[in-house]
């Protein structure tokens, strides 16, 4: 599942601090500039081609298995129209893999040539430091309970 896919696994710390770096020249940015941004994310997005793919052809192969399960008594009675039947059925599925595959891998070719990151589900700077700071500022309260109740 997507959930199981960790975008960050072939990111090092060096390498988001060098892309920064080489964004921003001599001059350091208090945020993540958006052309580093866009050079660290862009071959993230292309990891989920594979996995997309690997969905195309669990999906046709789910298709196939359906059409080869579905035949109701009254088509049974006709196995040549039934087997005719399940074969144009897995010839047009097989036409449309082809294409299907193709349709997934520009989406994720879209995806990389724009990241949207002014999209209300993206989490830009501002957002991404108040949640830096409420995190800190509750931990520091969860500290500081829990330092009196040590006292008590």
């Amino acid at each position: 599942s997507l959930e199981s896919i960790d975008p960050t696994s072939n990111l090092t710390a060096l390498d988001i601090r060098t892309a920064i770096r080489n964004s921003t020249g001599p001059r350091p940015s208090l945020f993540v500039p958006e052309m580093a941004f866009d050079l660290l994310v862009k071959p993230q997005i292309k990891l989920l081609e594979i996995p997309s793919q690997r969905c195309v052809e669990l999906v046709y192969e789910e298709l196939i298995k359906i059409c080869h399960t579905c035949g109701s008594t009254e088509l049974s009675r006709y196995p040549r129209l039934q087997a005719k039947l399940i074969e144009t059925v897995s010839d047009l599925l097989r036409e449309r893999l082809g294409p299907a595959s193709s349709y997934v891998e520009s989406l994720i070719s879209i995806q990389r040539a724009y990241i949207n990151t002014n999209h209300p589900n993206f989490l830009g700077a501002a957002a991404a430091m108040s949640n830096v700071v409420s995190a800190k500022q509750e931990r520091e309260r969860k500290r500081l309970i829990q330092e009196e109740r040590e006292r008590r």
